[in-house]
């Protein structure tokens, strides 16, 4: 039984919401000699990955593995993972070889860092997302504690679902609401998803509940909106919070179509996120 607390790098002097509260947490991977263990490489554990956990750049020389060339199928590979700080957990999770276009990413933006595909871990460990930290516990610890408090709200078990915008087991029916006008709202496919520090929404969807929104950039506005669980019981709400309005034909994460994709201060300064086994719920914060 143990228990694992990783802070964020969380400011609270900066109130964007690109101001970094994404669970980052160190990793080792299994070399191909069964008895020695890679160099610890910060992965970003999170809900909206859909591909395999990738196999870090770093690691390549390591395992005699050359990216993939672009258009070719990426290979997985299952590989024997654990978080440094739980030496003892040994997990077997599957680990994609990726193509040199992504690859690329990490060698062009520092502050990006490869997925660990949060599903997989589910048979082994619980997850605590909260603004300041990130809580990991063995299975065999049950259902995490945080589910006692007061207000703790279920949301469907993860699964694949029809319908939705990614293969992701994390999406959920949300309601955006306007807050000037509460009679203008709309229902829509949205994914709390840990990897990011923003809260984007389609600007298309913004503007059909007509809320105002300012440029600030060539792809996204800023606006503020309220959101009710939709799926959630009891329902849970989130109050006039500031959100990315990003443009349908601009770029969301790694490619794809145009989708809602949530995380970041605008919701873990009022909800953390608890996942263990299929489920997914969240507390409200206690200030």
């Amino acid at each position: 039984m143990v228990e694992f607390i990783v802070p964020t790098n969380y400011d609270p002097k900066n109130t964007r919401p690109h101001s970094g509260t994404r669970p980052i947490i160190p990793v080792q991977m299994q070399l191909p000699d069964g008895n020695k263990w890679s160099e610890s490489v910060l992965f970003n554990f999170d809900t909206g990955a859909t591909t395999a956990t990738d196999i870090p750049l770093q690691l390549l020389d390591d395992f005699g593995y050359r990216e993939v060339r672009n258009g070719r199928t990426r290979p997985t590979y299952k590989k024997r993972v654990r978080v440094v700080g739980m030496e003892d957990l040994v997990m077997e999770i599957p680990c994609m070889l990726q193509d040199e276009d992504h690859y690329d990413l990490f060698r062009q933006q520092k502050n990006r860092y490869p997925l660990m595909r949060v599903r997989d871990l589910m048979p082994y460990l619980s997850i605590v997302y909260n603004l300041k930290n990130t809580v990991l516990r063995t299975r065999d610890m049950g259902v995490p504690p945080e589910m006692s408090i007061r207000g703790a709200i279920m949301f469907p078990d993860a699964r694949l679902r029809s319908g939705t915008p990614t293969s992701s087991w994390y999406w959920n029916r949300w309601t955006i609401i306007n807050p000037k006008k509460t009679s203008e709202r709309k229902k829509d496919w949205f994914q709390w998803c840990t990897g990011d520090y923003r809260m984007i929404v389609k600007r298309s969807l913004v503007d059909d509940v007509d809320i105002d929104r300012k440029r600030i950039d060539s792809d996204n506005s800023d606006a503020y909106a309220s959101f009710e669980f939709t799926e959630s019981t009891p329902l849970g709400r989130l109050d006039n919070v500031l959100i990315d309005a990003r443009d349908d034909d601009a770029d969301f994460a790694r490619g794809g179509d145009p989708r809602n994709i949530c995380g970041g201060l605008s919701i873990l300064k009022s909800w953390s996120r608890v996942i263990w086994d299929n489920h997914s719920a969240a507390v409200p914060v206690v200030t």
